[in-house]
């Protein structure tokens, strides 16, 4: 069952330019008002000014209730007034409470005349009885209105239809890198046609989506399973809930690997974190800004490679966000070493980072924040070091980028010199990440789920605290 939102219900009671004529009455009388409209239009009542009042004196209160008596809790409900006055004077809105009048809304009346919108009390089920009031005054009497009762219920509750959805197996339990990769299914129940349809992957915080898609008029999906990162765990599917449908998970399941293209040499083992339990948001994603200003030939496409690269090996999702001229852990106090991004990037000299003194040639961190969860990071290159280009075994500057963004995403050295991640760059280096570098990104990326909304966000307008290393 379909429950439409609630709308402004507005009885527009007042007609535009009504001319108020005098009528006599007894002095200091309560002039009543007008039965309660059962059509909800505008009703003018002339107020007659007492004995004595200067000639001229004139007083049109303009008003009139809905012709609905029943009305749901939380339902707004707008009524209107106005009052055309030659003395100010004041119009209220009351309840009747215990036997006695209490005002809901109290509206100062200038000279000349106000016109209000009233909202009429429904924040409770119950009878309600209403009124309008206009204060006494020296020149004119009081007006109380015709009484407007009405009752306000319960809406009736949103009944949830049941769904089903079913999951067809790949028939395969792994995949290369890049390779394509589809599941199918269909979704049951009253209404399956355009639901939203959620492929699930069981991390370490829990179930977390990869990629969705909307059911066709017969309540089939087709949805790719995602093969650009590496990843090994049992996936489902479920169709996610609508305010009219339940949302269901497919009773089936399946494991899926995706592995590199290449062989990774190593072991598993051989990696270590920066500072234990902190990660990037794999929900969330990564911008950053790269300094090229004396880069090499090719550093560009060097540096999108690099970022393909730990996308492959976390999930995590990196999005170019332009060109900096800032410089990270910068010590010639001449510019920013921060760019605005999430992540900085910049080829710089000694003269500008101290820290690439001597044999160092590259440095990268992160700054930390609450919750677990890495806000900033950076690195930095010396451009002037002596590298091969591209990723191939030996000191390459692609082999520094890989090195120094795994720091940038918490990976600290490993002592196995066949590993990115080993302190050293030079003959002995791959190309590509290796067996314990992989398992290091693995835990900080998308495998162990998104992190928490509820996580507190860093205060970042003190001084930075980096974790950095070379």
């Amino acid at each position: 069952m379909r429950r439409t939102s609630a709308s402004l219900k507005l009885a527009t009671l007042v007609a535009a330019g009504l001319v108020a004529v005098g009528v006599a009455g007894p002095v200091g009388a309560v002039t009543p008002g007008p039965a309660t409209s059962t059509t909800g239009t505008a009703a003018a009542v002339p107020l007659a000014p007492r004995a004595g009042a200067s000639e001229g004196e004139t007083r049109m209160v303009s008003f009139g209730f809905p012709s609905t008596h029943e009305w749901e809790t939380a339902q707004v409900v707008g009524v209107r007034a106005e009052v055309d006055t030659t003395q100010p004077t004041v119009l209220r809105l009351q309840r009747a409470v215990g036997g006695d009048w209490t005002d809901v809304a109290v509206v100062a009346v200038p000279t000349g005349g106000y016109q209000h919108d009233f909202v009429l009390p429904t924040e409770q089920a119950g009878s309600v009885t209403l009124r309008f009031v206009v204060d006494a005054d020296p020149v004119f009497p009081a007006y109380v209105s015709a009484e407007y009762a009405y009752t306000v219920t319960d809406p009736t509750p949103v009944v949830s239809e049941p769904a089903t959805i079913t999951l067809t197996e790949p028939g395969v339990a792994a995949a290369t890198f890049g390779k394509a990769l589809t599941v199918t299914g269909r979704v049951g129940g009253p209404d399956p046609a355009g639901r939203a349809v959620r492929l699930e992957l069981d991390t370490e915080n829990g179930w977390t989506g990869l990629t969705s898609v909307r059911t066709d008029a017969t309540g089939g999906y087709t949805v790719e399973v995602p093969t650009d990162w590496y990843y090994s765990g049992t996936l489902r599917a479920q169709v996610l809930a609508t305010e009219t449908d339940e949302a269901a998970v497919s009773p089936a399941t399946f494991p899926m690997r995706v592995r590199p293209g290449y062989r990774p040499g190593g072991r598993a083992h051989q990696w270590n974190a920066l500072v234990r339990g902190y990660r990037w948001n794999p929900c969330d994603a990564i911008s950053y800004r790269v300094n090229l200003t004396g880069a090499p030939k090719h550093a560009r496409a060097q540096v999108e490679r690099a970022f393909a690269a730990v996308h492959a090996a976390t999930g995590l999702t990196f999005v170019y966000d332009g060109a900096t001229t800032a410089i990270p852990y910068r010590t010639d106090h001449r510019g920013s070493q921060r760019s605005g991004a999430e992540l900085t990037l910049a080829f710089a000299t000694a003269r500008q980072v101290r820290g690439l003194a001597g044999n160092t040639i590259g440095r990268g961190g992160w700054l930390s924040g609450s919750g677990g969860e890495i806000q900033e990071g950076a690195v930095v290159l010396d451009r002037r070091a002596h590298l091969r280009s591209g990723f191939g075994e030996g000191a390459t500057w692609g082999g520094l980028l890989l090195h120094e963004i795994g720091h940038a995403m918490n990976l600290d050295h490993t002592r196995a010199r066949n590993e990115v991640m080993h302190a050293g760059l030079g003959s002995h280096s791959p190309g590509h990440y290796q067996a314990g570098d992989l398992t290091g990104l693995a835990r900080m990326g998308a495998m162990s789920g998104c992190i928490g909304a509820g996580d507190a966000t860093v205060n970042r307008a003190g001084a930075p605290r980096w974790h950095v290393t070379s």
